[in-house]
């Protein structure tokens, strides 16, 4: 058993709860070490007033990007992957905050995702390729 913050992450097999998109884990780590999230994150203007924002847009954007990453295209088919498991602990969630109330809601909606992606001009796409290239340029080449 693993904890995940101060939660135990126990697998079994017997139903409950599932995801079929794990990799998403290790794709969560991937962007702990390079970080490009966060960079991104930085490079997009959210004009958004915080007191009436439901989702970080750092939240956003990663179920965004690991979305696209795990074959789901389309901003609809968050429709379903805002509910995922794997989805809410690649976000930065755990699971136990799938119980939603007051505090807890799901990740963000597929017209969320439409009016985050409206927002992006080419002022910001150009920042954007440039936080690919400073990414990229760290990395080793390989042979």
């Amino acid at each position: 058993m693993k904890r995940l913050r101060r939660q135990a992450v126990e697998v079994d097999f017997d139903g409950g709860t599932l995801t079929s998109d794990g990799g998403l884990v290790l794709l969560r780590e991937v962007d702990r070490r390079l970080d490009p999230i966060r960079r991104i994150d930085q490079a997009i203007p959210d004009p958004r007033d915080p007191i009436y924002t439901a989702h970080r847009q750092a939240e956003i954007l990663t179920s965004r990007i690991f979305g696209i990453a795990a074959g789901n295209e389309d901003a609809n088919d968050h429709d379903q992957l805002r509910h995922d498991p794997a989805f809410q602990v690649a976000a930065g969630r755990t699971p136990a905050q799938n119980n939603y109330g007051e505090e807890h809601q799901p990740l963000a909606s597929p017209w969320t995702h439409c009016r985050f992606e409206n927002r992006i001009d080419s002022k910001v796409i150009f920042d954007l390729h440039e936080v690919l290239v400073d990414t990229l340029h760290g990395l080793p080449c390989p042979r």
